[in-house]
């Protein structure tokens, strides 16, 4: 028998990105685990992996499943499963054995196991109920969808779009005194400003979109007998598709209606010209985009409660429960709850794809065989309110529930629950439930639900459920970490407005909601309202959420004691405005964070406490925003996975915590909103907005269908998702190829968004782009064997950089545009010549020292900033940069209070106050890019191999900080890089994981050290090092 050695052992034994993962529906899965060794310069050789069907079989020894063997190999992450075909439904376990590289072999790990979902889409025999909503009552008037019209003057030139309109019509009106009501209702794009008879009706509010929120009201007061003139002014500085709308229904005193519409009928010039008026143009029917149907208030489905009673005859040994919803869900069964997770099943594209989540739920089910499934359905994305159009439904009209209950009972048999006609639904106490809007409970329902969590219960409020069969969506089982409560906060400061109203300040910005634990209040209608900021006067700032109204509200039961939280709706805030509570006490209300960020995998700290301050700010952006999907914000009526911020924050990403599984998942909605061109999405998954820029295709944004994945690989090293979607980052590769000219892409998409300074031409950037995907697409074809296409790529980058310096570059060799991100992008996309690439570099540093170490580059140009100066030796600048407070600046939003980084450098400026509330974040993940820094040059661990398997560790020591200490845990363990300055002397501590190789850079040629190293090499008084595993101190003197 082999001896085993107790020093070396696997452990954190991962299948699929996770340690233990229910219900994966991969057939071939990725084993992973980490070696824990103190030995010096030490690898795996060698590994054996047990899979089986039972813990009995693995206690001895037996993978009947799979038993790989003694696999002479040094990888420890990713092994594919190749055993027998796994089945649905199934729990299997699996256990690791490793040798070392003196061929010494490892104890077995503890065991772990993992369990399949459903594998195949047939398995699936539930089907997708819905309750029977009772249809709303539409608005007292309200725009008919193919009846009303938008419009507008008939522009002939484009430009003329941007101008100030004049609009009016006539008409006769008999019988005045026996007119009833005058109902109106208007809007418009971009604003109006609307007469009646020279008297002031109504004009557009000063937000953004305002057409989405028309205004109605009763105009008969100034209506005339005979003649009437409607004027309306149309203001358009900024939309591409300009237009007005209005109704008025004159009702009579005996039944007769009559309608005066926006049609041909009216007439319109240009208010500064001397255009005659002239008949208007009809730009888009009611219903049509890019508008819709705006309507004036809000409409809400109230939530379902689903219910579903079942018996079993026997003891049961297994149970799983599968659930999916075109929506959101709560589910419990025998009235405990199945999950503490939030927004399940996850957000996606619904047409094409549903994701579900698996559930074991075995200790759940009662003894006596009598059992009941209750499920609380909310409309989600699927059916709620979605993006800044104020729109909803843009899937469908009606939250739908799925559910398939697998039992396995002790003699072997089994039995399937699922969702069909015999569940029963009705409504309940929560009225209102809006991801964006927020969620409204009141208790004066409760009645409505009175035991339908009982089993013998017979609750004359429900009835038969729908079965929807207009849709059905493939159904994947979940794959990241759900959204979860993560972290409790309570108020720093509670302040009393009046008499029953306050103000809580969390200390923190962050994404979730509250608790309320209330004793004794009464009957009472508690309105809870959210902001990131507060105005001078002390109230909210909530200009800045646009149209999202983010409040919840708990009619209370009148109970000694009460507790309270939202089920369905998260808000970005720090602080709470609380009316109706008599008084509020530091234990009334716990604020709960949500997102789906299991595993933070760094450390950070350092002499400079605004550096430690500004770290912090970037863990809690990231905490705020990884919510389901990488989404922009928390706040406002957004909240989408830009991949523009995606791609740019993705190193500082996966720096801070494992977001292996995390970007896997959204990939999934990325790819799934491709045109069948190639063409790639802003943002996914992709609402159908109607208004607003919504470009495929444009560069910094639609590239994250080719560097992420490979970051990803970089990352974590699994090449799989590379094998997965080549083909698909192929096809965009082809709509480039499609959209340029001569290698040249347009003018066309975001561009450097939000930059402070000089305007980058967007067709350099996407042309530059452009050339980077190929350069990586090279790379990747490479890595998957595939030589043509890698040499196709690689003479592909060669033609759009030759294309590139001939269109960008001046015969000098100076770039045509000499601005901070063009330079950046040249350097970073390997663009130029070495001889031009030093004018670039001359340029962009002292332009930076000429603007005193600031920054004019927007989202693009600064995701690659830091990295660039690094390149060129240039971290002194970096540091300035980084340490900088002044306006634009990191510590400039530190000085101003920042508890996350801001959307725009002035999100807030104390001479100027508010940024315009259009669009201003205070809780934005792309400024936060920086972060990567801090690891790869402070710290100065720098990635060699996929996976952090060889690292460099080379860390930028400046003269005003006195240490930084890292950690950073990647897939083979944790590497550590400390330094500090004592005496004279440069402390160097630093932690090199089992299995993995480093190179350490010093910056001298004299030290000292006791571990085992190899000198590499002397270049320029610097040392290099060579060290294998183990714990390493390092002194030189400074």
């Amino acid at each position: 028998m082999e001896e085993h050695f107790s020093s070396i052992k696997p452990v954190e034994l991962k299948c699929k990105y996770k340690n233990n993962p229910t219900g994966i529906d991969e057939k071939c899965p990725g084993f992973s685990w980490i070696i824990e060794c103190r030995n010096y310069n030490s690898f795996q050789i060698a590994y054996r992996i047990l899979v089986s069907s039972s813990t009995s079989n693995l206690n001895y020894d037996s993978g009947e499943i799979w038993d790989t063997g003694k696999v002479q190999s040094r990888d420890s992450i990713h092994i594919r499963f190749s055993g027998q075909s796994l089945r649905s439904n199934k729990i299997y376990y699996w256990k690791v054995m490793v040798w070392n590289e003196k061929d010494e072999a490892s104890m077995w790990s503890e065991p772990a196991k993992f369990s399949t979902g459903l594998l195949e889409q047939d398995e699936w025999i539930a089907k997708w109920i819905q309750h029977n909503y009772k249809e709303v009552d539409e608005q007292e008037i309200s725009f008919r969808a193919g009846i009303d019209n938008w419009i507008w003057f008939p522009l002939k030139n484009p430009d003329e779009r941007f101008q100030t309109i004049q609009l009016q019509k006539s008409f006769q009106l008999k019988n005045l005194d026996q007119v009833q009501t005058a109902k109106l209702i208007v809007t418009a794009d971009e604003k109006y400003q609307l007469l009646i008879n020279n008297k002031f009706v109504s004009q557009s509010d000063d937000k953004i979109f305002s057409w989405a929120r028309p205004f109605i009201s009763d105009v008969k007061d100034l209506l005339v007998e005979g003649n009437n003139l409607i004027q309306a002014t149309g203001f358009n500085s900024y939309v591409d598709k300009p237009g007005f709308i209005l109704r008025i229904e004159i009702l009579y005193s005996n039944g007769g209606t009559i309608f005066i519409l926006t049609d041909k009928t009216w007439q319109a010039t240009i208010k500064s010209g001397n255009i005659k008026f002239q008949q208007v143009m009809e730009v888009a029917t009611a219903g049509d985009l890019p508008w819709r149907l705006p309507k004036a208030g809000l409409e809400f489905n109230p939530v379902a409660y689903l219910r579903k009673t079942f018996t079993t005859a026997q003891k049961v040994t297994q149970v799983f429960v599968y659930c999916s919803a075109l929506g959101l869900y709560n589910i419990c069964i025998n009235s405990k709850p199945v999950t503490d997770s939030r927004l399940t099943p996850g957000w996606s594209n619904f047409y094409k794809k549903a994701f579900y989540n698996p559930y074991d739920v075995t200790s759940l089910l009662n003894p006596d065989g009598e059992n009941i499934i209750n499920v609380i359905l909310a409309d989600g994305y699927y059916a709620g309110y979605c993006g800044w159009e104020k729109g909803r439904g843009y899937y469908g009209k009606y939250p739908a529930f799925k559910m398939q209950l697998m039992i396995i009972y002790e003699d072997g048999s089994e039995e399937v629950i699922i969702s069909d006609e015999s569940w029963t639904s009705g409504e309940g106490p929560i009225r209102e439930a809006d991801i964006l809007m927020g969620e409204f409970y009141d208790s004066d329902f409760d009645y409505l639900i009175k035991g339908w969590d009982k089993f013998n219960s017979a609750n004359p409020n429900f009835s038969k459920v729908k079965i929807l069969n207009e849709i059905n969506p493939e159904l994947i089982s979940y794959k990241c970490e759900e959204v979860k409560p993560r972290q409790e906060l309570k108020p720093v400061t509670i302040n009393k407005i009046n008499e029953h109203k306050f103000i809580l300040d969390f200390n923190q910005n962050f994404a979730g909601y509250v608790k309320l634990y209330l004793r004794n209040v009464g009957k009472r209608k508690i309105t809870l309202r959210f902001a990131e900021v507060l105005n001078e006067d002390g109230s909210l700032y909530t200009d800045n959420i646009r149209m999202a109204r983010a409040e919840d509200t708990y009619i209370s039961k009148g109970d000694e004691e009460e507790i309270w939280e939202p089920l369905f709706t998260y808000h970005g805030f720090r602080y709470v405005e609380v009316t109706g509570l008599e008084n509020v006490l530091p234990g009334t209300i716990t604020g709960i964070s949500i997102n789906s960020l299991d595993e933070q995998t760094v450390a950070f700290s350092c002499s400079n406490e605004k550096l430690n301050k500004l770290f912090e700010c970037i863990l809690w952006n990231q905490r705020s925003n990884y919510v389901d999907i990488p989404t922009d914000c928390p706040q406002r009526d957004e909240r989408f996975g830009w991949t523009g911020d995606a791609v740019s924050f993705f190193r500082t990403a996966a720096f801070n915590f494992n977001v292996s599984a995390f970007y896997s998942e959204w990939f999934e909605n990325v790819f799934d909103e491709q045109k069948t061109d190639g063409a790639l999405p802003p943002f996914a998954p992709l609402a159908p907005m109607g208004v607003g820029p919504v470009y495929f295709n444009s560069a910094g944004w639609a590239d994250v269908g080719v560097i992420t994945p490979y970051l990803l690989y970089e990352f974590y090293g699994d090449i799989n998702i590379l094998k997965k979607y080549y083909e698909r980052m192929k096809l965009f590769i082809r709509s480039l190829e499609f959209m340029s000219s001569n290698f040249i892409l347009p003018d066309y998409g975001y561009g450097d968004w939000l930059f402070t300074g000089e305007e980058t031409s967007k067709s350099f950037i996407a042309t530059a782009y452009f050339a980077y995907d190929c350069s990586m697409m090279s790379k990747i074809a490479f890595l998957l064997e595939k030589n043509d296409d890698a040499n196709y790529y690689n003479e592909k980058f060669d033609l759009i950089k030759s294309a590139f310096r001939k269109k960008f570059l001046k015969e000098d060799g100076n770039l045509v545009q000499l601005t901070q991100t063009a330079a950046v992008l040249a350097i970073q996309f390997n663009l130029l010549n070495e001889n031009v690439k030093s004018k670039a570099v001359n340029f962009l540093t002292n332009d930076i020292i000429v603007k005193d170490y600031h920054t004019t580059t927007g989202f693009l140009g600064l995701s690659f900033l830091m990295p660039v100066l690094s390149s060129i030796n240039r971290n002194d600048i970096a540091w300035k940069i980084l340490t900088n407070s002044v306006y634009p600046s990191w510590f400039f939003m530190i000085d101003n209070g920042a508890t996350t980084l801001w959307e725009r450098w002035d999100s807030y400026h104390p001479e100027k106050g508010f940024y315009d509330p259009t669009m201003n974040s205070f809780n934005h993940c792309s400024l936060g890019c920086v972060g990567e820094w801090l690891f790869t040059d402070l710290a100065g661990i720098k990635i060699l191999e996929p996976g952090f398997r060889k690292v460099m560790i080379s860390p930028f020591i400046p003269d005003d900080l006195d240490f930084a200490n890292a950690t950073f845990k990647v897939s083979y363990g944790v590497i550590k890089s400390y330094w500090k300055k004592a005496d004279g002397f440069l402390h160097l501590h630093i932690t090199i994981p089992f299995n993995t190789s480093a190179i350490i850079v010093l910056q001298t040629q004299e030290f000292t050290s006791e571990e085992k190293y190899k000198i590499l090499k002397n270049v320029n008084d610097f040392t290099y090092l060579e060290v294998g595993s183990g714990n390493y101190k390092i002194v030189y003197k400074l």
